[in-house]
């Protein structure tokens, strides 16, 4: 579509409002264009309805945010990631993250992730949860603490991929377009270790 066939152009005011094509009608029959900013026009686009996509932002106690979750190996490379939005708990996202992967020997995690839900199904796919019982719990579980600061290794995978501005603060709308952002920082760290491979 032309440009000129897009846009539409609004007159100015003619002498007694009359426009300049049928000067025989009577001014006081006619009215000028609409063309005030304060005249009343149906939108141009209908806003997104309730219940549609929210894109993975959501609202958390500092504003719109987005969770990324991250599942990475034992060299700190990740080997799945997906989005949630900010107020969605953590341990939603769990079922998701493992499901097809191999099967770990052991999967660490913070509190964040500790429900019998979680443990249930760690354990039902054949490894071992190494994550910390919440202050809830009245039973607590022992963690091997030498197998729990592994756990560093996806914090410092974060750290690397909030280098990445467009990462660090989201400026995509649609979650694929975000989840593509991401998804390249991560395939450049993987770039990166396989290039100081001796």
């Amino acid at each position: 579509m032309s440009r000129a066939a897009s846009t539409s152009s609004c007159p100015g005011p003619t002498r007694r409002g009359l426009p300049p094509s049928r000067p025989d009608l009577n001014p006081r029959q006619t009215r000028p264009a609409p063309c005030a900013r304060g005249a009343a026009y149906p939108p141009a686009r209908r806003r997104r309805k309730k219940g549609g996509p929210d894109h993975a932002i959501g609202r958390s106690r500092g504003g719109l945010s987005t969770k990324i979750h991250a599942v990475v190996d034992q060299d700190g490379l990740p080997v799945r990631i997906m989005l949630t939005a900010g107020q969605a708990s953590d341990m939603t996202a769990v079922p998701d993250l493992l499901a097809g992967l191999p099967v770990p020997t052991t999967v660490v995690a913070d509190r964040g992730y500790d429900s019998n839900a979680v443990l249930d199904l760690i354990r039902r796919s054949g490894a071992e949860p190494a994550i910390p019982s919440t202050s809830q719990r009245t039973v607590r579980r022992s963690v091997d603490m030498a197998i729990y600061r592994q756990r560093n290794l996806v914090e410092r995978f974060f750290c690397s991929l909030k280098h990445f501005r467009r990462i660090a603060t989201r400026f995509d709308k649609l979650a694929r377009n975000f989840l593509a952002t991401v998804l390249l920082g991560s395939a450049r760290l993987w770039l990166q270790a396989y290039e100081s491979t001796p």
